[in-house]
């Protein structure tokens, strides 16, 4: 069974995270991420609950490494940095 991370360029991710973007762009559509996909990528890295570093950073690759459509881009940024603001409120409790 391989490992759950994966390493590129000293960088840790969430193997599975990336998986999905890579599943999501190969099906049917136009090769991009859309709202749905962005989503359904976001509701994966949210499995425990809060975004560890290594699903951030899984988060902030896909970003940069894979199309979006418009409102994919966006809707992914508004879930990602509302869920990183939110962990960030509750540790300064």
């Amino acid at each position: 069974m391989p490992s759950p991370l994966r390493t590129i360029d000293g960088v840790v991710y969430d193997r599975s995270i990336l998986e999905t973007a890579a599943e999501l762009v190969a099906g049917e559509g136009d090769g991009r991420i859309s709202k749905k996909d962005a989503v359904e990528l976001f509701i994966k890295a949210m499995d425990a609950g809060r975004l560890t570093k290594h699903e951030e950073n899984s988060m902030a690759y896909i970003k940069k490494q894979f199309k979006f459509t418009g409102s994919g881009r966006s809707m992914l940024d508004f879930l990602v940095n509302t869920a990183l603001e939110r962990q960030a409120i509750k540790s300064d409790k």
